[in-house]
């Protein structure tokens, strides 16, 4: 049996990983709070940025973002069957996301995957309509939208940082 903290771990580790390789920098997980205060950390907080959400991020990285990571990820359950204290909820995992970025006045960006599958992400409904994802295959729900991440990543650094502005 799989512990699930080591997964949400790797998961996160993944993700930060990948937005390596599309924006440069380095992302690596948010600390537990009971090893918060690394060399890499301190120096973030005195630069004054925010340290929210699953990873922490480069400066001009937009995004606030949270990741997910589960054996299997059902979306018609995870749309269909809401109630405030399921945490396997897509509309639960973006209202957290949403919360971390508010706070650190970022846009929100909700990772998931399924174990063996590719990645996807959630942006705000509005985001994606300007974004126009080249596959045209997105499900929208409630207010945010779920694309695959090789939808953001066509799209140079430039480009997303111009969007975020708006």
């Amino acid at each position: 049996m799989v512990n699930s903290k080591s997964k949400g771990k790797r998961g996160e580790n993944e993700a930060g990983k990948l937005l390596e390789q599309w924006w440069g920098g380095h992302f690596c997980r948010t600390p537990d709070s009971g090893a918060f205060m690394t060399t890499h950390t301190k120096s973030i907080l005195e630069s004054g940025n925010d340290i929210s959400g699953d990873l922490i991020c480069p400066e001009d990285f937009p995004f606030c973002v949270e990741v997910k990571r589960r054996k299997v990820i059902d979306l018609f359950k995870c749309i269909r069957s809401y109630n405030d204290a399921d945490d396997d909820h897509l509309a639960s995992w973006w209202a957290q996301t949403v919360r971390d970025a508010k706070r650190t006045e970022k846009v929100p960006l909700l990772m998931f995957k399924e174990d063996r599958k590719q990645w996807y992400i959630c942006l705000t409904t509005d985001f994606v309509k300007v974004l126009k994802p080249a596959s045209k295959n997105y499900l929208t729900y409630d207010n945010f939208s779920i694309i695959m991440i090789t939808d953001l990543t066509l799209f140079c650094k430039d480009d997303i940082i111009q969007l975020c502005s708006k």
